[in-house]
C-alpha cells in the first residue's frame, strides 16, 4: 500500500492496494492431481479471498474525540484541519497547518 495515497498526500496515488497475492505452500506426498485439488481449496476457504472476491457490505461511522481544553488552546492558532482515523484501538491524528 502506498502511504502517500493512504494519507491523501498525493491525490493521484490510489488509496488502496495495487495487487493482492495469495500463495499456497503445500508440503504433501501427493500426485499432481491431488496437489491441484488441495491448491483449489485455498481460495474456497479463505475468508479474505471470499470478502474481496465477492464483496462485503461496508459501513462507515464517525466519532468525535474531544480534546482537553489545554490541548485545544495550544493547537487552535496553528492547526487548520485535523483528520482522525481509528483502527484497532489506535487513533491517528493528521494535522494540516
Amino acid at each position: 500500500m502506498e502511504l502517500r495515497g493512504f494519507l491523501g498526500l498525493a491525490p493521484v496515488v490510489r488509496k488502496g492496494y495495487q495487487q493482492i497475492r495469495l500463495t499456497l505452500r503445500i508440503k504433501a506426498a501427493v500426485t499432481d492431481r491431488e496437489f491441484q485439488e488441495l491448491a483449489s481449496l485455498g481460495p474456497n476457504f479463505s475468508p479474505v479471498f471470499g470478502s474481496i472476491n465477492k464483496g462485503v457490505q461496508i459501513s462507515v461511522s464517525s466519532e468525535r474525540i474531544a480534546l482537553a481544553s489545554a490541548q485545544t488552546a495550544m493547537l487552535a492558532p496553528q492547526v487548520r484541519n485535523t483528520i482522525y482515523s481509528r483502527s484497532g484501538g489506535v487513533t491517528l491524528a493528521i494535522q494540516e497547518s
